[in-house]
């Protein structure tokens, strides 16, 4: 993934670099969209999502079938076929989803600032907090914990900006 992180973010600077303000939603779409370069800036694209569209769904596919779907199949000859039905539908399903929801990049927004601030702060300083919890005593615990308390609190901070901006957003282009 860091090869590509690494390429959108090239795409993304040098894009805003070259459109300014008039930068569009994905920067592809700024790109020209006919002759040779658009049908190589397409197949590149393509190239792009299909290689981490897998990677992406690793940890579904793994929790899903093979945690829980495969015990059912385990007395199947076909256990691979009904895992490549299995990883199709979800694929299809998600396919589905985007072509159903007109305005992606909104809901898009919307789960990321939910899981950003979540998955970001929250979550690792409550497990941090839990695991060194008895680590500190005195002086040490009072630093330990109100550190705990200032990203907690930049966390809460964080989601209700994030979340106000999104949902304003949204209910502008809804209305």
């Amino acid at each position: 993934m860091v090869p590509n992180l690494v390429l959108y973010v090239i795409m993304g600077f040098f894009g805003y670099l070259a459109y300014g303000s008039q930068t569009k939603s994905s920067v592809t779409l700024n790109l020209p969209q006919t002759g040779l370069i658009g049908d190589l800036i397409r197949i590149l694209m393509a190239g792009s999502i299909f290689t981490t569209y897998p990677l992406c769904n690793y940890i579904v596919v793994e929790q899903l079938w093979h945690k829980n779907l495969a015990l059912r199949f385990e007395d199947n000859k076909r256990v691979i076929f009904w895992e490549y039905v299995f990883r199709t539908a979800l694929t299809c399903a998600n396919i589905a989803c985007c072509i159903a929801i007109p305005n992606l990049e909104l809901v898009m927004a919307f789960t990321g600032s939910l899981m950003v601030p979540t998955l970001g702060i929250w979550f690792p300083s409550i497990i941090y907090t839990l695991t060194f919890w008895n680590k500190y005593t005195g002086i040490k615990f009072a630093f330990f914990l109100s550190r705990t308390i200032i990203i907690m609190i930049v966390g809460v901070f964080a989601s209700v900006i994030s979340l106000s901006t999104t949902v304003r957003e949204i209910y502008g282009t809804a209305f």
